[in-house]
């Protein structure tokens, strides 16, 4: 699971807000009907409750130019139409935008603008498929209890070793049950070394059982994660550089694994943590594959940089996770080297300097993979970047990159990849615009353009500003889209708005936090 609540499959330590780093996450009340078929219905909204984007056309508001002072008239409309009974916003990009409910919308000059489906504003129905190794293609991830993952490591590297430490055998024993008869997963781990925790605690300490060249499963119940929070904490940092950028350690909560149903028994844990310890291994679960789109060559011939935000005792951790696509390849791992720190959600000057080198560094990773630059980079943060952030990292990347390249390569870079430097900030709100629809607004300020989305299942919309280049205005929608299923450590899809590589980010940022705070608390 990736996050460590009361909802929970399989959990961490504890079951506060922290996130765990590849665990399974709970497949949730809301399950698919049957085996093979995933369940993706609209959510049925409240027609009153709907936000409706409409455009305000008053040139004067109490006196006050509606030109000059923007944001002031948009605040009064909004103000009134709360008044009057209804639900308003107006967006900060552009504040002649304002959603509301149909109530109280004529009391002002306003325009109402349609908000287009997600189907017509791409130009085709984004459905996607998921390839496995054996080249079979299924219409959900749950394929994976089937088929063999999509790729792992070169044939001559033998797979890690899966270890299992457990507190209780017949948890254990239950547990090491469903994976083997998963036969895909039979064929590429042999049988795993199964060690008793308090045999590990009389021999020494649990610090000393993570070991290169294998994926560790600990199975424990909630009051022995609890207890040992802060050994734990050590284990899983440690884990990420073992498992250099993926976390080699996956935590089962046994106390709630006892409370599983036996359809979430049977099925969604077993795909879940099947996929999750693929992923540790080294391999890619799966590859994920769109019908009919043109654009989604860009996507999988991409640098994808995320940026996790926590707040930490020493002010704000920007945390860094990589996905590069390429060939077919997918390669992503958290860059544990160094975790930024500032005195603000943003970036400060000595930051932007450090991050922008960091860019660089994994451009020319890319080139070396994959044999030429990234068709596109991308970096992704839920924090929106600001135009004059934005347009410093992006200065501050070309210089780097230009000092790398050879002179014909520096002049291919200059002509054709200049303007492909995507900065892009998916995050939720409080709009509900209907489901599956979309709008885009066009930014009147310093902030970057923006796109309102709502997939399916979701119940408000996701706002993804993104500051770029000349570039094909799909591509934010089409990236958010994509990278929500390149979170290879869970099935489970409905409502999930955080997007690969900031998910992997963001559950390192969290252990990294905690561990700061243990030594607080100490």
């Amino acid at each position: 699971m990736d996050y460590l609540s009361t909802n929970s499959i399989l959990n961490g330590p504890f079951i506060f807000t922290y996130t765990s780093h590849h665990m399974v996450r709970s497949p949730g009340k809301s399950l698919p009907p049957y085996i093979d078929t995933y369940s993706n219905k609209n959510w049925r909204c409240d027609i009153r409750r709907i936000l409706i984007p409409h455009e305000l056309l008053e040139t004067e508001i109490d006196g006050l130019s509606c030109q000059d002072y923007p944001y002031e008239c948009a605040k009064k409309v909004v103000s009134e139409l709360r008044r009057s009974g209804g639900k308003a916003y107006y967006l900060k990009e552009n504040p002649k935008i304002i959603l509301t409910t149909d109530s109280g919308s004529g009391t002002y000059n306003l325009q109402p603008l349609p908000a287009k489906s997600l189907d017509e504003v791409l130009g085709f129905e984004f459905k996607p498929r998921f390839l496995f190794g054996n080249n079979v293609v299924t219409e959900t991830p749950y394929g994976i209890l089937k088929n063999p993952p999509y790729e792992c490591q070169d044939e001559q590297d033998e797979l890690p070793r899966l270890v299992i430490l457990y507190e209780d055998k017949r948890a254990a024993v239950a547990v090491k049950k469903l994976l083997y008869e998963v036969k895909p997963f039979t064929e590429l781990f042999r049988r795993p070394d199964m060690t008793r925790l308090s045999d590990v605690e009389k021999k020494g300490s649990l610090e000393d059982v993570l070991k290169g060249g294998t994926v560790t499963l600990l199975i424990a119940s909630e009051n022995y994660l609890k207890s040992h929070l802060d050994v734990i904490t050590q284990l899983k940092l440690e884990s990420f550089k073992l498992g250099r950028g993926r976390s080699s350690l996956q935590i089962i909560n046994s106390t709630r694994f006892a409370n599983l149903t036996y359809e979430q028994r049977r099925f969604y844990f077993p795909a879940n943590l099947v996929a999750a310890l693929y992923f540790k291994a080294g391999c890619i679960p799966y590859g994920v594959v769109v019908p009919n789109c043109a654009l989604c060559y860009e996507l999988q011939a991409s640098l994808y940089v995320g940026v996790a935000l926590a707040r930490g005792p020493n002010g704000y951790y920007k945390g860094v996770a990589i996905l590069m696509e390429g060939l077919g390849s997918v390669v992503n791992y958290v860059d544990t080297d160094e975790v930024l720190k500032g005195g603000s959600m943003e970036f400060g000057e000595d930051e932007a300097e450090k991050f922008s080198s960091k860019i660089v560094e994994m451009i020319m990773e890319y080139k070396e993979k994959f044999g030429e630059t990234p068709e596109n980079l991308y970096v992704v943060r839920s924090r929106a970047f600001a135009s004059i952030e934005a347009d410093e990292i992006r200065k501050k990347v070309e210089r780097g990159i230009e000092k790398k390249l050879s002179l014909i390569e520096r002049f291919m870079w200059k002509k054709l990849k200049r303007k492909t430097i995507v900065f892009m900030s998916p995050y939720k709100t409080k709009y509900n615009i209907g489901g599956n629809r979309a709008i885009h607004v066009k930014s009147l300020s310093d902030y970057s353009n923006l796109w309102l989305i709502q997939p399916p299942s979701f119940n408000h919309a996701i706002r993804i500003s993104y500051n770029s280049g000349n570039i094909d205005r799909r591509l934010p929608v089409l990236a958010y889209l994509y990278l929500r299923w390149l979170d290879f450590t869970s099935l489970i899809m409905k409502g999930r708005s955080t997007i690969a590589p900031v998910t992997y980010a963001k559950r390192y940022l969290k252990w990294l936090t905690l561990q700061d705070k243990i030594k607080l608390w100490n």
